[in-house]
């Protein structure tokens, strides 16, 4: 009987751990949910970010990301959630977005420190008064060359026309265009024709853009720019003068100088080393570059101007360009198939 008793608590205590093993613990994790859906409420500069987070019945944080690119860079808030069961879609409304450009974005899930990231998804903002699309300018202004004309259509949608001394119109003529507005922490693609502020940023290295500014009259005047970083600006009162002034690269290897016994001609090459170039063509408008050491006021003209460590030079292929010599103070006409070298001090 002993024996008999022995094997059934052997048996029992078998059949108790076969149990345990096909019962999940209490404490096994729940699968998260994050699931990206499409944006909608799009305008030129907002969109509402939709998605689905769970599991039901849990607390979860969860929030946006969103950016320019598939590494997005900024998140909406994060906020607590008791997911209910019937309807577990959540959203975010973001602003201050960029017109007529591409944005990705995805939802995350948090649930007791594990996260789940929903799928990338993608949208496109509007141009001003418009759905996501991206449209041409009022106004008989037109830049001229061989790149694509400003003003390109989406169906009949209208960009809004740049308003004298606030807004100036840019669109990618070729290549990559980024933009950074007055008050935003980095560049933003462009993707279309927009308005941008007065003050503005363009970053034009990579591609060729098209500027259009008001005049006085009504009128729009317009012109191509590349190779370079440049701000724009207008004033709102006076012709409609249109002043841009070159950014970025480093003068920092522009002031040592070359050995004693090095050769001559050594020396005279870093001086003459480009540090930035922006060339421009424009129709008869009223566009002023600015360079270290000289502004060039053109007149209907193809011309480039290239800050170097010896100086600012300006080169006219057509037209002419009125140099103001800031080191010198005088100003020189420049005519078609010449130059000036504004020298920097020595």
């Amino acid at each position: 009987m002993k024996t008999l008793a022995a094997f059934a608590t052997i048996v029992m205590a078998a059949a108790l751990a076969v149990a345990a093993e096909a019962s999940p613990p209490a404490h096994a994790a729940v699968p998260l949910t994050a699931i990206t859906q499409k944006a909608t409420a799009i305008t030129d500069s907002t969109a509402t970010l939709n998605g689905v987070t769970g599991p039901a019945g849990k607390t979860v944080t969860y929030y946006f990301e969103y950016g320019l690119t598939s590494d997005y860079g900024t998140q909406t808030a994060a906020l607590a959630l008791t997911v209910p069961p019937d309807v577990p879609a959540v959203a975010a409304n973001v602003d201050g977005l960029l017109p007529a450009t591409v944005y990705h974005f995805r939802i995350v899930t948090t649930l007791d420190g594990v996260t789940a990231p929903g799928t990338d998804q993608t949208f496109t903002t509007g141009a001003p008064g418009q759905l996501g699309s991206a449209g041409q300018y009022s106004g008989n202004g037109g830049a001229s060359g061989d790149d694509h004309s400003l003003g390109t259509t989406s169906g009949d949608d209208h960009v809004a026309p740049p308003v004298l001394g606030q807004t100036v119109g840019v669109g990618p003529a070729k290549g990559t265009i980024r933009i950074k507005r007055p008050g935003d922490d980095g560049y933003m693609q462009l993707v279309g024709d927009a308005p941008v502020p007065s003050g503005s940023i363009i970053d034009a290295r990579n591609g060729t853009v098209n500027l259009v500014t008001a005049l006085p009259d009504g009128t729009t005047q317009a012109a191509k720019f590349r190779g370079a970083a440049f701000k724009v600006r207008q004033a709102d009162k006076g012709k409609g003068m249109t002043d841009l002034y070159l950014r970025g690269g480093s003068f920092r290897g522009c002031s040592s100088v070359a050995p004693g016994r090095a050769r001559v001609v050594t020396a005279a090459r870093k001086h003459k080393r480009s540090i930035r170039r922006l060339w421009g063509s424009d129709h008869h408008g009223r566009f002023r570059t600015h360079g270290r050491h000289a502004v060039a006021t053109v007149r209907g003209t193809v011309w480039s101007v290239t800050d170097r460590c010896d100086g600012t030079l300006t080169s006219v292929a057509k037209g002419k360009v009125a140099v103001r010599d800031k080191v010198r103070h005088k100003t020189v006409l420049v005519k078609a198939g010449h130059r000036y070298l504004a020298r920097a001090k020595r």
